[in-house]
């Protein structure tokens, strides 16, 4: 699992991510409630998602939040688009 600690920026989680797995994508408030979440295969979000502008969202509305997750070089990159809550990244 990989989790951001502050917003409006990706950080890198070095991690090599198993294809035949499921991840899960998710927006959590600060106070540890989910808002929101996605699930996908490992091997369609390793392949397509690859970069900032090509990458796995999750949304939660009213509100707006947002959290957004690519892989590309043996590198996880999770961002939050606030300081008020995070990006989880689950493989299960």
């Amino acid at each position: 699992m990989a989790q951001t600690s502050t917003g409006k920026l990706y950080q890198p989680f070095r991690c090599d991510l198993p294809s035949g797995r499921m991840a899960e994508l998710v927006c959590i408030y600060n106070n540890g409630r989910p808002l929101a979440s996605t699930v996908f295969p490992i091997s369609i979000f390793a392949r397509y998602c690859t970069g900032s502008g090509i990458c796995a969202d999750c949304y939660y509305s009213p509100g707006g939040f947002g959290v957004h997750a690519y892989y590309t070089g043996s590198m996880l990159y999770l961002m939050a688009d606030a300081d008020v809550y995070r990006a989880d990244f689950v493989v299960f």
